[in-house]
């Protein structure tokens, strides 16, 4: 994929022939000739660089603020990012579905960099299995799995830590999940890691694990 405002890999640049009557204006062309085409190897191989470039990479390198132009990422209600309560708060509203209405994606979309991966740990053949995604990739999956079922996700506690321009929330969850008549409730703890560009609050990366009789949450991530 080439990136917004990258040169095109294709481009052939057009270089003038010179047009000679005598032995010194072709012994001139010749040494130009040479020299053009030097600068056009050296310019066709800088955009095959650029080319080659994998497009993740150079949207993850650009500031925080170019990444809704640079990717057609969804942009987000500023209300939804102007503070850490206001992005995690956001975040369980737009992932739940009460009554079974479809949940928000577009909107928590917004609230993540398009580079944040979305990870989680789940539990598969009696033991724990780590599942890495993308944003995209989760909201895909959650459209799949969820798709009529009620959904309601909260916060129940939260532990953070901040400094200069990250935050770290610690944010322990309850999620009552209701399906042909049966309810079940589960809990765990998403770990998310949070950016401000000066202007907006980013989640930059997500984890969360669920729960288990082996694994119970201990009393100090229930406010208890």
């Amino acid at each position: 994929m080439t990136m917004p405002g990258a040169p095109n890999p294709e481009l052939r640049w057009h270089i003038p022939p010179v047009r000679s009557r005598n032995k010194g204006a072709r012994q001139a062309e010749g040494h130009w000739s040479t020299g053009a085409t030097k600068l056009k190897r050296r310019r066709q191989g800088m955009f095959t660089k650029i080319s080659r470039r994998n497009a993740a990479t150079l949207l993850a390198s650009a500031p925080l603020s170019m990444a809704q132009s640079q990717s057609g990422w969804p942009a987000a209600d500023p209300a939804d990012v102007a503070s850490v309560d206001a992005i995690v708060k956001a975040s369980y509203e737009a992932i739940s579905q009460p009554g079974g209405r479809a949940a928000q994606y577009e909107r928590f979309q917004s609230l993540a960099h398009p580079t944040a991966p979305a990870n989680s740990i789940r539990q598969q053949g009696g033991g724990p299995v780590f599942a890495p995604s993308t944003v995209v990739q989760y909201i895909e999956g959650h459209r799949a799995r969820m798709a009529g079922v009620s959904v309601l996700e909260k916060e129940i506690h939260r532990i953070s830590e901040s400094f200069g321009s990250m935050a770290h929330v610690w944010s322990t969850f309850e999620a009552t999940v209701t399906t042909k008549g049966q309810t079940t409730t589960r809990r765990g703890i998403n770990s998310l890691q949070l950016a401000f560009n000066g202007s907006r609050w980013w989640i930059v990366a997500a984890l969360w694990d669920f729960e288990t009789p082996d694994h119970p949450l201990p009393t100090r991530y229930l406010g208890a």
